[in-house]
């Protein structure tokens, strides 16, 4: 069980490493694109895996927005609990205009209905991810009334960096060297 979502092991570490590589990469055309310039490098599953992970997942999206939602509802500070809570959702045009944008949905290509619908879903999630980060860990405060592309790059050098490391670390574990 993933974040209140059932779904197996396999299939969740695939869908994270997808999220890890929206993240990472600054454009994304397609999933072989993830594929070639981040996913090769840090695991050794195929193409294919992540194609199928996406194209026949049977995962219930609206367990990651229950997730999401009770998140964002305990980042609500204990001096206000008591009072209304107005969650204020973008509208589906400066959604729509960000996804194509910042996250190049024009451009992605899979293979199958499901697995655009899919991508579209793990795009939504990993925004979302990325909006509450900032209120959840102090380390990310500067970014609350930032834009998402400056976060957004943000993460993204993070997480490169410590893919190199982690890949350095690994290379020369080696005693012989």
């Amino acid at each position: 069980m993933v974040l209140g979502v059932i779904i197996s092991v396999p299939r969740a570490e695939k869908l994270f490493l997808l999220v890890l590589s929206i993240l990472a990469l600054e454009s994304a055309h397609s999933i072989r694109f993830f594929y070639r310039h981040f996913l090769s490098g840090i695991t050794k599953k195929s193409l294919n895996a992540f194609y199928y992970a996406c194209s026949y997942a049977k995962v219930d999206c609206s367990g990651f927005m229950n997730v999401t939602a009770k998140i964002a509802l305990h980042l609500i500070p204990e001096s206000l609990k008591s009072q209304p809570v107005f969650i204020r959702f973008a509208g589906i045009e400066i959604s729509y205009y960000e996804q194509k944008t910042f996250w190049s949905l024009c451009s992605y290509m899979v293979r199958s209905c499901k697995g655009i619908e899919m991508m579209i879903n793990l795009i939504n999630i990993t925004y979302c991810g990325m909006k509450l980060l900032s209120y959840q860990d102090e380390k990310f405060s500067d970014y609350r009334d930032k834009s998402v592309q400056d976060f957004r790059f943000a993460l993204s050098e993070c997480i490169r960096q410590q893919v190199f490391f982690c890949y350095f670390r690994e290379k020369h574990r080696n005693p012989n060297k």
